[in-house]
């Protein structure tokens, strides 16, 4: 068997037919009459020699191969747009779409000035903006499936550039007037010992938390587990569980008035957040004056007080 020659037009064809769940969706879609968008999926399969869709009277799905075929095609369908807008930008103002994620610890900060700062001084630029789990992020600039990330890591894939932006501790959270309330340092092996609200596995604290309790000889007195950033204020202000959490995060929008926070120590809990981005990103100049931009941002931040943590660059 030769070697496949796959071209464009037939990734984008699939790539479609894979999001729309039909043929007729997305010849639509495309502009393209359905018996040609049926042809060139044939050639494509034919070329390869295996089944990339399964058809039934309710549309199509991917079979394994197509699923494989269809993270290796966004992937390759975003560097294609990537090269043209390289070309382009050699002489035209930034523009395209820039996807940028963030941690959910600093999402609420960052997010609305970015999308200003590069709304007036970039208009052409669409920003795309999202938050979620750190460990999920960083899987989203390794796959090519977002531009930037602003994320809590030590280690990333080869394909991935990083700098490290900020330093921000980790603090024992809880509500006004329970046990433990108080303003003065708590020792980690203390803070271990309240009930514990925690993010389920892998995210980044509960790794970190789980690996120097076990280096220590401690037990996690781990009540509740959950994800969400937004539910996570309500359930420490029950007043049955507490946290270990990052500084910075729900204690920015609802204050000290309802949530106490404690430094840990013995050993000081930190972690370092990066702007992470594909190598193969770093001559785009829209991500790179998105990730000037997002600097700049995080720095005012700092200097204001409102993001908490220690600079980990030369600020200008």
């Amino acid at each position: 068997m030769g070697r496949a020659t796959m071209k464009v037009n037939q990734l984008t064809y699939f790539q479609a037919i894979v999001e729309a769940g039909s043929l007729s969706g997305a010849a639509q879609k495309l502009g393209v009459a359905q018996p040609a968008l049926s042809q060139q999926i044939a050639k494509l399969e034919q070329e390869l020699d295996v089944s990339l869709l399964e058809r039934s009277s309710r549309g199509v799905t991917s079979t394994a191969a197509g699923d494989l075929l269809y993270e290796h095609s966004r992937t390759i369908l975003r560097q294609i747009e990537r090269a043209e807008n390289d070309v382009k930008n050699l002489s035209q103002s930034p523009s395209g779409e820039v996807t940028v994620v963030l941690a959910a610890s600093v999402a609420q900060l960052v997010a609305a000035p970015l999308m200003l700062a590069v709304g007036q001084e970039f208009p052409e630029i669409a920003l795309r903006i999202h938050e979620g789990m750190s460990i999920n992020l960083a899987r989203l600039v390794e796959s090519g499936r977002a531009d930037l990330a602003f994320v809590p890591s030590t280690i990333f894939p080869s394909n991935v550039d990083a700098e490290p932006i900020l330093v921000e501790r980790l603090v024992l959270g809880g509500a006004r007037g329970v046990e433990g309330d108080a303003d003065a340092p708590i020792a980690f092996e203390d803070a271990c010992r309240f009930p514990l609200v925690l993010p389920t596995r892998p995210h980044y604290v509960r790794n970190t938390l789980e690996q120097l309790a076990f280096d220590r000889g401690v037990l996690l007195n781990i009540k509740v587990e959950q994800d969400s950033a937004r539910l996570l204020p309500r359930i420490i202000k029950s007043g049955f569980v507490y946290s270990i959490l990052p500084e910075n995060g729900f204690f920015e929008d609802y204050g000290e008035t309802d949530f106490f926070s404690r430094e840990i120590v013995k050993p000081e809990l930190s972690r370092a957040l990066h702007i992470i981005w594909p190598k193969t990103s770093s001559r785009d100049r829209s991500t790179t004056e998105v990730r000037r931009i997002l600097r700049t941002i995080i720095t005012g931040l700092s200097r204001s007080g409102q993001l908490r943590g220690d600079l980990q660059f030369e600020a200008d």
